[in-house]
């Protein structure tokens, strides 16, 4: 099953995991743009990771990464001659992820591996508009704001 449009992937909260590991993608950025949906219905930002080429320097995998995935580096802890304090922490080494490769013969983007388990607490549905990932501005808006 490939999907057309980013938009057309129905309720992605009835979707298990074998559902989606099924899924195909047209692009990269199809598969973004599903993981970015996905995030947003759950209460997870997203962030893009690292990518793999091929000898003509063709992407052929990608991986997406919940927002809290990893840990702050221990340098930025341990500097003696900091003026500020720090800033608090937001990484919790989640492993919430979305690897998807191109499969070469059918120009297709399939889901390779999907982990959907998060080590932190998932944020609200009223609050979801106000995370960095997913706040926006309406066409209307900013025409507006430019008008003024």
């Amino acid at each position: 099953m490939l999907d057309e449009e980013a938009d057309d992937y129905g309720d992605v909260l009835q979707l298990s995991k074998e559902e989606i590991m099924n899924k195909a993608f047209r692009s990269d950025e199809a598969a973004y743009e599903f993981y970015r949906r996905f995030g947003k219905c759950f209460g997870f930002g997203i962030r893009k990771g690292d990518s793999e080429k091929d000898k003509s320097g063709r992407v052929i995998c990608r991986r997406f990464f919940c927002n809290r995935a990893g840990l702050r580096q221990h340098l930025h802890y341990d500097r003696l001659d900091r003026q500020r304090g720090h800033r608090p922490e937001t990484r919790t080494n989640c492993e919430a992820k979305l690897s998807v490769y191109l499969d070469v013969v059918s120009g297709i983007w399939r889901v390779r591996k999907i982990v959907l388990d998060h080590n932190h607490d998932l944020t609200p549905a009223y609050m979801v508009h106000m995370m960095t990932n997913f706040r926006e501005i309406s066409c209307s808006a900013k025409a507006q704001i430019s008008s003024m």
